[in-house]
């Protein structure tokens, strides 16, 4: 009765939503038989993933409009695409620490995380930066930009060479 109140929608199409995002797992139903009331009241609430998926399109909408001013900032588009790159990959190799925590996990648990937090960020990221970019594309100094990114490329070239010598000195660790 409630989300009929706040939704303003019919019994009847509520009622088919909320089968159909049961049926699907996206919000789970229960039953209050124990409140001696008639009809018995009914509870919806959304399943851990919806709320994991909500909020991950929150931060995503929120990241992706920083896009804009941070490139009007920096006037260097590779530079942030570098950083969509590094958040990808730190969300890669929590992926993989997930893996290798469960091995019982699902791979539509692993679709799930690659979802949320992989592929559509990526597009969603690149796409508002192409978007940024268009915009202001007669500020960029192209050879400016391949300099640019050939010195970051070095230094963190550098430091992986310097972590892989590092850790050729130390005896290796389990984990």
């Amino acid at each position: 009765m409630e989300l009929k109140e706040k939704t303003k929608i019919s019994p009847r199409i509520l009622a088919k939503h909320l089968t159909q995002m049961t049926s699907l797992q996206i919000i789970e139903k229960k039953k209050d038989a124990e409140s001696g009331k008639y009809p018995i009241p009914v509870f919806y609430q959304a399943t851990p993933e919806l709320i994991t998926y909500i909020r991950a399109v929150l931060t995503r909408e929120e990241t992706a409009n920083l896009l804009e001013p941070a490139l009007n900032k920096t006037k260097d588009p590779l530079q942030l695409l570098e950083a969509i790159h590094e958040s990808s990959q730190l969300y890669f190799i929590e992926l993989l620490k997930q893996i290798q925590q469960n091995k019982n996990i699902t791979n539509q648990q692993i679709w799930f995380f690659a979802e949320c937090f992989l592929w559509t960020n990526y597009k969603k990221y690149t796409i508002k930066l192409i978007e940024a970019s268009r915009k202001i594309t007669d500020d960029f100094n192209i050879n400016q930009l391949y300099i640019n990114q050939a010195k970051r490329q070095i230094r963190t070239s550098t430091a992986l060479l310097r972590i892989y010598n590092n850790s050729k000195k130390e005896p290796q660790k389990k984990t």
